[in-house]
């Protein structure tokens, strides 16, 4: 991710999903184990619109290859 953001999103297994969002859940340690690589192959990467960077812009073409 480093050449694109020096951020990276939590990117979670759908298995993990109801774990991660109960807010009952306390677990540091099972929560923690969550957040891992994603998988090699996973992701893909390509240029798409520079609105994307303004939260005032919302369209589903943002995610379009441009």
């Amino acid at each position: 991710m480093m050449p694109i953001h020096d951020r990276m999103p939590a990117i979670l297994s759908a298995n993990d999903f109801d774990e991660w969002l109960d807010p009952a859940n306390t677990d540091t340690e099972t929560l923690r184990a969550m957040l891992r690589p994603a998988e090699c192959g996973d992701m893909i990467a390509y240029p798409v619109s520079r609105a994307v960077n303004s939260s005032r812009n919302d369209s589903s073409t943002f995610v379009e290859r441009v």
